[in-house]
């Protein structure tokens, strides 16, 4: 289910050249589930629901001058760009410079997109990381993260904090449940006040638990 919502809700390039660049929110409506239904039409009905919204998105894009949903986003699969651990620790390091040098403690990319689930993980107790993202292209309203939700003696009681310094919020993610198996569950955040563009943009993580 919640990479059914990810491929639904997330920023797709559906047309790229060297002179333009188009981005649209990949938001395809579903056929209605009632009993009228046929398993044989869901293909075709889904397809013209797709072309459809993929026409009104394009006159939408461009009718807002090609206006940028997100102001930072990442997401680690076999489809992306960040499908190794060299590839995330490349592309997040570069956020992560201070003056007083990286502001990473703790934490390190893993996995593999084809034999197991990766992305960025605590490897020890308070490991933190600040990202800084300088001058960001749009408002910010929310703050969506993925995180991985698992079983067993190395994710009991783990805990991630959360710090936005421009609202002065914290939110928190627990990282344990009883079931036995791992799954990825999103986290969307409203932030108390926009964060206009251009902002300097500091997000502060830490394994307060676990």
């Amino acid at each position: 289910f919640h990479l059914l919502q990810l491929a639904f809700h997330t920023c797709v390039i559906i047309e790229e050249n060297d002179n333009d660049r188009i981005k649209i929110q990949n938001d395809i409506p579903r056929p209605p589930l009632n009993q009228e239904l046929l398993t044989e039409e869901i293909p075709q009905k889904w397809k013209g629901l797709k072309e459809k919204e993929q026409q009104r998105c394009i006159a939408t894009t461009k009718n807002e001058k090609q206006q940028q949903r997100c102001a930072f986003v990442w997401v680690a699969n076999r489809v992306s760009k960040f499908r190794s651990k060299e590839a995330i620790e490349l592309f997040l390091k570069q956020y992560m410079a201070t003056t007083k040098g990286e502001s990473n403690i703790g934490w390190k990319a893993e996995g593999n997109s084809y034999d197991s689930k990766h992305g960025w993980v605590a490897k020890e107790p308070k490991s933190k990381f600040v990202l800084t993202i300088p001058q960001i292209v749009t408002d910010i309203n929310y703050i969506t993260i993925l995180s991985l939700k698992s079983y067993g003696q190395m994710w009991n009681q783990s805990q991630l904090q959360i710090s936005v310094l421009h609202t002065n919020q914290t939110f928190n993610i627990n990282g344990y449940h009883d079931s036995k198996t791992s799954v990825i569950l999103p986290h969307k955040f409203a932030t108390a006040t926009t964060i206009p563009k251009g902002t300097n943009f500091n997000i502060n993580f830490e394994l307060v638990g676990g």
